[in-house]
């Protein structure tokens, strides 16, 4: 319902949209880290050169300030695989305004994809009556996993600095 939703939202772009909640749901990306991943040589970006697609972090991209190597969800890979070689530069999520030729800011993308949610009716919390939002589609990519992985590797496959934040949210489901 929610990619269905895309194209009544957002109908000059749905492309771009329908790419940014796959990837969302796939990924457990936040907001901030899907506007700035890309396919090669930043402070966030997708490593495609190992047997295991990672993600690659360096010191300046992120709060802990230490390069790391993170795991990433097979199912983005093989999305992520399924771009061709000739689309694999610059963002993975370009997320560009039309109008201006501008990338949209977090704050904006964050916007569209709650309007998307509503637009698809889907209820995250009944008793606020709260809709879908992006950070539902990183809790559903957590409670996915929870019971596939150990909890120190969901940890790193959500990228919580805090081992407690997983334990917390996600394995005691």
């Amino acid at each position: 319902r929610f990619l269905a939703a895309v194209s009544d939202e957002r109908p000059d772009d749905s492309d771009q949209w329908r790419d940014l909640i796959e990837g969302l749901w796939l990924s457990g990306l936040r907001i901030d880290e899907a506007r700035r991943l890309t396919w090669h040589s930043s402070s966030f970006c997708v490593d495609l050169s190992s047997k295991h697609p990672r993600f690659r972090i360096l010191a300046d991209g992120q709060r802990r300030r230490r390069d790391e190597i993170l795991p990433m969800a097979p199912e983005f890979a093989n999305w992520l695989l399924r771009i061709p070689t000739g689309r694999r530069s610059g963002f993975v999520f370009p997320l560009v305004n039309s109008i201006t030729g501008n990338r949209f800011s977090s704050k904006r993308i964050v916007s569209f994809v709650s309007d998307i949610g509503r637009k698809a009716g889907i209820v995250a919390n009944v008793e606020t009556k709260k809709h879908a939002t992006a950070h539902d589609l990183r809790r559903s990519f957590g409670v996915r996993w929870a019971n596939r992985v150990k909890p120190l590797t969901l940890q790193r496959m959500m990228r919580h600095a805090n081992i407690e934040t997983t334990l917390r949210y996600y394995v005691d489901l």
